[in-house]
């Protein structure tokens, strides 16, 4: 299984936090994961790659989430 990093933003302290977990792909990594991603989104991480940036979205009762893929060249 490849290991997947997800980087917590800063804390109230400015703290950052992370995380390894292996996975088979990183969305499973996410969900396996989810309980320990607070309000402020996470980072998913492949090795030295930034594969996305996810943040959480209410949906009447249920909690989903998104992912932003990174983008390689910067917008005009």
């Amino acid at each position: 299984m490849t290991v997947y990093t997800l980087v917590l933003p800063a804390d109230e302290t400015g703290t950052a936090h992370s995380f390894d977990i292996d996975a088979p792909t990183p969305w499973l990594a996410v969900e396996r994961s989810m309980h320990r991603i607070g309000p402020n989104g996470a980072e998913i991480w492949q090795n030295s790659k930034l594969l996305g940036r996810l943040r959480k979205c209410n949906s009447g009762r249920k909690t989903a989430w998104a992912l932003n893929q990174p983008v390689d060249e910067p917008l005009d």
